[in-house]
């Protein structure tokens, strides 16, 4: 019932890894589920690994820290510094539109962004570790909370397309089964209308013997 979702996301997808410019052997890529990534396959994108979608929202921590180790592995092994997220945001009702982020390197304008605000609070923060330590610890939480809302928001337009589907069986059923309604009603006054022209027809017929046989 998700396979617009999928076949949209992997044309997303191969179209965005098409325009960075990085050509398809050298690129790592990692899918959540299966018809996703039968759907890169078919258009000849190799994938390197593959998770299951989590089944609940209990199951999408134990993902993200799966996808976090993979990534964590890929960096220091593959020496891959750059890394896309693809996945589909959630709009409301049984609508979503695919989406991309750049999850490294970060973003140094984000970052000046950041920094140029202004402090809001009268507390100032403290901190005791050393400030490389301290990002880094950030930086793991940025990945996670990314991950995190890239799958959370994954589930809920798998779930938004599901429901469009059954709205759109349900609406199918409703228009068929007032077509055969109204075909049941027309056969049905036709045939009652042909049972009230034959009486008719036979009591026409006996009215026309009655005087023959008064005569007799």
């Amino acid at each position: 019932m998700c396979g617009p979702l999928n076949g949209l996301m992997a044309s997303h997808a191969l179209k965005r890894m098409e325009e960075s410019g990085i050509s398809p052997e050298n690129r790592t890529v990692l899918t959540i589920g299966m018809r996703l990534q039968g759907h890169l396959e078919d258009e000849g994108q190799k994938t390197f690994e593959n998770l299951s979608s989590p089944s609940s929202v209990a199951g999408i921590t134990v993902r993200v820290q799966e996808m976090l180790m993979i990534l964590e592995e890929w960096r220091f092994h593959l020496s891959i510094d750059t890394v896309f997220l693809f996945y589909p945001e959630y709009l409301s009702g049984s609508s979503y539109r695919p989406s991309t982020q750049l999850l490294l390197p970060i973003d140094t304008l984000w970052l000046r962004e950041i920094q140029s605000r202004p402090w809001l609070s009268r507390t100032l923060p403290i901190y005791r570790m050393d400030w490389d330590d301290l990002f880094a610890a950030l930086l793991r939480e940025y990945l996670f909370v990314s991950l995190y809302r890239a799958v959370a928001e994954s589930s809920a337009s798998e779930n938004a397309g599901r429901l469009g589907a059954m709205q759109s069986a349900e609406k199918n059923i409703g228009d068929r089964l007032e077509e055969l309604n109204t075909l049941f009603h027309r056969e049905r006054q036709t045939t009652i209308t042909e049972e009230l022209l034959d009486i008719l027809s036979g009591f026409e017929a006996l009215r026309e013997k009655e005087p023959n046989s008064r005569r007799e």
